[in-house]
């Protein structure tokens, strides 16, 4: 009995790592991305923003693009989005 408990313990601890390697991201309609678990900017321009998020780099394209809020991993970008593109790194 003690060797499921072991076995059940270890597989949450691992759900909740590999959880906090995953960025968040909340789109509001096409005007608004919120990214948390951002690692740093890659390229930013009013046409395309790329961000480091630990195993993906998250590309966002559009027009008018502009940091709203910057706040340690905590990112969210304005302006009119077209696309997101997640790729590994």
């Amino acid at each position: 009995m003690q060797n499921l408990k072991q076995t059940v313990e270890t597989a949450a601890q691992l759900a909740t790592d590999t959880a906090l390697l995953l960025p968040h991201i909340e789109l509001h309609a096409n005007c608004r991305a919120v990214i948390d678990g951002c690692r740093g900017i890659v390229a930013y321009d009013e046409t395309c923003v790329k961000l480091n998020c630990g195993a993906f780099l998250l590309t966002l394209h559009g027009d008018a693009l502009c940091m709203e809020q910057l706040c340690g991993a905590h990112i969210s970008v304005g302006g009119t989005l077209v696309s997101l593109e997640l790729s590994s790194l």
